[in-house]
C-alpha cells in the first residue's frame, strides 16, 4: 500500500462513472431507469450511507471509506447495526446482497480495494479485490434485473438501518433518471428516497408513450405541408 491519499468523494466519482458505462455497454438497445442518490455528508449519511443506488430489481447501499480513515464512528455503527441483526437471520442475508463496504487505497496497480458486504466489514481481514469486477458484477445483476430481493424486502432493510442510526430524519427526495436508447436523459422527482415504491417500469412505460405521443405529433406536422402541396398542384398546375 503506498501512494498519496486517495479521497471518498473521488473513489465514488469515479464508482458511478464506471457503472454508468458499464450498464449502457451491456444494454446498449435498452431504455434503463435508475435512482442514483450520493448521500455523503447530507442528514442522510449518518443514517443511511454514503450511496443509494436503485435500478429495476437491484438496490445497493454502499459505504466508502479510505484506507487511512482513523475515525471510530463507523466501527460504532457497525456494532449498532450488527446487534439489531443478530437474531434475524432473513435481514442477515439481505443486508449481505444490497449493504457493501469499500475501503479502497492507492497502490503501483493504480487502485486497490477491500470490498465485502457492510455486516462482514468489521474486524477487519485482508480481502483485497478490483474495484472494476465489483462494478461489473453489479451491472450484470441491472441489466438482467436478479438480485433475488424484492423491492419491499430492500425498503424494509433501509428503514431497519435508519432506526438503528438513531431517530433523526433524512429529509430528502430523489431523483429518476431514464436514459433512451440515444443517449437522451429524463429525470422525475421521488419525494422520499427511502420508499422505493416507484414502479419503474409503469414511469418508463409513461415515458415512451409520451415520446411516441411527440413523434405522432411530429409525424402529422410533416404531412401537412405535403398535402397542401398536392391541392395547390391539383388545382392551378398544369394538366396533361
Amino acid at each position: 500500500m503506498g501512494g498519496k491519499k486517495l479521497y471518498e468523494n473521488i473513489v465514488i466519482g469515479n464508482f458511478l462513472y464506471a457503472l454508468g458505462f458499464a450498464v449502457r455497454a451491456k444494454n446498449p438497445s435498452g431504455i434503463s431507469a435508475s435512482v442514483v442518490n450520493l448521500l455523503q455528508q447530507t442528514p442522510a449519511d449518518t443514517l443511511l450511507g454514503d450511496l443509494l443506488l436503485e435500478f429495476p430489481g437491484v438496490v445497493r447501499l454502499i459505504e466508502f471509506k479510505a484506507h487511512d480513515n482513523r475515525s471510530g464512528k463507523e466501527l460504532a455503527r457497525h456494532k449498532a447495526l450488527s446487534a439489531g441483526l443478530a437474531r434475524d437471520p432473513e435481514m442477515q442475508a439481505i443486508s449481505r446482497s444490497i449493504h457493501w463496504y469499500i475501503e479502497s487505497f492507492p497502490s503501483e496497480k493504480g487502485m486497490e480495494a477491500r470490498i465485502v458486504p457492510y455486516l462482514d466489514a468489521f474486524p477487519k481481514r485482508n480481502e483485497l479485490r478490483r474495484l472494476e469486477s465489483f462494478i461489473d458484477e453489479t451491472a450484470t445483476e441491472v441489466v438482467e434485473k436478479k438480485s433475488g430481493i424484492s423491492k419491499e424486502a430492500a425498503a424494509q432493510y433501509l428503514r431497519w438501518v435508519r432506526m438503528t442510526q438513531g431517530t433523526g430524519e433524512v429529509g430528502s427526495g430523489g431523483l429518476l433518471l431514464v436514459a433512451d436508447t440515444d443517449g437522451t436523459l429524463h429525470y422525475a422527482q421521488l419525494l422520499d428516497l427511502l420508499e422505493l415504491r416507484l414502479e419503474h417500469r409503469l414511469w418508463i412505460d409513461r415515458y415512451e408513450k409520451r415520446i411516441e405521443r411527440e413523434l405522432e405529433y411530429q409525424r402529422e406536422l410533416n404531412r401537412k405541408p405535403q398535402r397542401s402541396l398536392s391541392r395547390g398542384y391539383d388545382i392551378g398546375g398544369p394538366r396533361l
